[in-house]
């Protein structure tokens, strides 16, 4: 049985083994405490003739029982803090080169997608802007600019482990490379208001060859426009 959407990130797997790693740390630690604290009111319960006693804790004999946990727990705080942070450089430490570029804004309710065309470069006359459709190359370093128009939104695409704020006024980079083909949901993970729940959209991974057909279609009309104009033809 499969707890977590398909992985289809390349660096997915490291923030699957992140969320591992502290529920299976946070699980144990919780089952130790619950074991010890029913053992301690089962040995130590009421009984007839011994009455309850006030203790101060000021011996080691009693401290012990909060030292030794909080000394464990903050070991193992630092080493959860360490693996984090391998994970956050890898994913926050820098962008790779891009492959594709992509700008994403997030307006109530619905995202617009512009791709940089063969010149990579964003708002020139190759771009292509979609609604709620963000089309991309498989095993490609895609670097996004994400923008929100009216409000808090939160760009959610949990099969590439992706999520990220969009805050007006701000532009938020950050990246991300699909490793299957396929279609993948995206949705809003912030509440911006009555339509927050119909808020989705699609990832579209392509295969090389299917995004390039893909990408030549929705530029024909442009690639005709331009070459009308230098002509001097009437369309």
């Amino acid at each position: 049985m499969k707890f977590l959407p398909e992985n289809v990130s390349t660096y997915g797997g490291a923030i699957d083994s992140l969320g591992l790693l502290i529920t299976v740390t946070v699980g144990a630690c919780l089952l130790i405490a619950e074991v010890v604290l029913i053992a301690a009111a089962i040995v130590y319960r009421q009984r007839e003739g011994k009455p309850a006693s006030y203790i101060q804790g000021e011996c080691w004999k009693q401290l012990k029982w909060i030292m030794i946990p909080v000394i464990i727990v903050v070991l193992l705080d630092c080493f959860i803090d360490a693996k984090t942070h391998t994970t956050w450089v890898l994913i926050k430490g820098g962008t790779p080169k891009a492959d594709q570029t992509v700008r994403i804004v997030a307006q109530q309710y619905y995202y617009s997608f512009t791709l940089a065309g063969a010149d990579g470069e964003l708002d020139t006359a190759d771009d292509i802007t979609t609604i709620n459709e963000l089309h991309v190359p498989v095993d490609a370093n895609v670097i996004f600019e994400l923008e929100a128009k009216d409000m808090l939104h939160s760009l959610w695409v949990p099969a590439l482990r992706l999520k990220q704020d969009a805050l007006p006024g701000r532009t938020i980079t950050g990246w991300f490379n699909a490793t299957t083909p396929g279609e993948y949901e995206i949705a809003c993970a912030e509440l911006c208001g009555v339509g927050h729940s119909a808020m989705r959209a699609t990832l579209l991974v392509h295969t090389t060859d299917s995004f390039d057909r893909w990408q030549a279609e929705e530029l024909a009309p442009v690639t005709s426009a331009i070459e009308q104009n230098a002509t001097g033809a009437t369309p």
